[in-house]
């Protein structure tokens, strides 16, 4: 886990829980049956918020801090708009 991890959100489509970090500027991605960190996922600048959408399975991530939005991809697990 990162620096003074924040929200969790849970993204069914591929079991996976995410946890963003502020402090560290990323986010976790956690496999929901093992429990291992299976990605660290830089972001931008102190990330506040997480939002799945079931429409594509992407999670959204707002960085106040650099004033962004990441997109993360499940079968990429790094943001691909930033």
């Amino acid at each position: 886990m990162g620096d003074f991890p924040k929200a969790v959100e849970y993204n069914p489509g591929n079991d996976n829980t995410y946890v963003f970090n502020p402090e560290s500027g990323d986010v976790s991605v956690i496999d929901s049956i093992t429990k291992d960190t299976v990605a660290t996922v830089d972001v931008g600048i102190s990330p506040t918020a997480l939002e799945f959408s079931p429409s594509n399975n992407n999670m959204y991530v707002v960085e106040f801090g650099s004033n962004t939005v990441s997109v993360i991809q499940p079968t990429v697990l790094e943001p691909v708009v930033d």
